[in-house]
């Protein structure tokens, strides 16, 4: 069976084949063409500049900003901001707007990522307390772990 991820691609592609195979039968001109692919675009889009309000009503709730992934945020936050710079340049409110509100919103997520801490920091700074006394117990019992933990005591006789 397809992976979830997979249906929603194939999904995406048909929609797009449906939208393109509609509009050029029924014989639109180039500006037409243009005003509703931007729109159908611009639905597209925030959707995806809107998929972060979900992460950050969990960081005010919990007071953690781990949930926030940090390259994705910068890299969504630049991308907007500079679609918004060449959307205001050449005057084309279809990208102008939409990633306005994405930058935005990257702005937001980088304001909660620097004032909230993330759980991940307390965790490192713990550990790093924890090998500065020489106690680390890390207590990961994965399968993997425990097979090197078992390589390393037998061979620690030789």
């Amino acid at each position: 069976a397809p992976a979830p991820h997979e249906k929603i691609v194939v999904s995406i592609v048909a929609f797009w084949i449906a939208v393109i195979s509609t509009l050029y039968f029924i014989g639109l001109t180039i500006e037409q063409w243009k005003t509703i692919i931007g729109f159908i675009v611009n639905i597209n889009l925030f959707f995806f500049y809107g998929a972060p309000l979900s992460t950050i009503y969990t960081v005010l709730k919990t007071r953690d900003s781990s949930s926030i992934h940090r390259p994705t945020m910068l890299l969504n936050t630049f991308n907007a901001v500079f679609w918004t710079a060449f959307g205001f340049g050449v005057m084309d409110w279809f990208i102008f707007i939409p990633n306005g509100i994405g930058a935005i919103m990257g702005f937001i997520q980088a304001f909660l990522r620097l004032v909230i801490p993330s759980r991940d920091a307390f965790a490192a700074d713990s550990l790093s307390l924890e090998m500065k006394n020489g106690d680390v117990e890390l207590g990961d019992t994965s399968p993997a772990v425990a097979e090197a933990e078992t390589f390393s005591e037998s061979n620690s006789g030789n």
